[in-house]
């Protein structure tokens, strides 16, 4: 009879007839970035972004960014083989204006960015975007 109730008590533990539901209140947070010679032409063309969490792809606005040594960046989805709504996103700009060993800093005005669950990026000043490896 015991073996009977655990059974019957299973359903209630995982929430039977509910689904479990966590509301993400956290604003995501960029995590690291570093720059990539896609083209392996020792000049960087494309920042790599990682955020704490993933990113609605659609919300994101290059024009919201600003990197030092260069000024605007463009975003297009799937740059480098990126996946939608993940942790990165790619920020590119006119390949030959800087070099690969260069540590440009970014910055985020807030404009339209967020996670998947619709919380905004934060402004960000002067995130150090460090010098990435170059691509064989």
């Amino acid at each position: 009879m015991m073996r009977l109730s655990w059974l019957l008590a299973i359903p209630v533990l995982l929430g039977c007839g509910t689904h479990a539901v966590f509301d993400d209140t956290d604003a995501p947070a960029l995590v690291a970035a570093k720059t990539m010679d896609l083209n392996s032409d020792g000049t960087v063309e494309t920042i790599q972004v990682l955020f704490s969490e993933p990113i609605a792809d659609e919300t994101v606005d290059a024009a919201d960014f600003h990197l030092d040594l260069i000024g605007a960046v463009t975003f297009e989805v799937r740059t480098n083989g990126d996946r939608i709504h993940d942790d990165v996103i790619h920020l590119s700009f006119p390949d030959g204006f800087l070099r690969a060993d260069a540590e440009p800093l970014l910055d985020y005005t807030p404009g339209s960015l967020e996670d998947v669950s619709g919380n905004a990026l934060g402004p960000v000043v002067d995130f150090p975007v460090q010098a990435g490896p170059l691509l064989p």
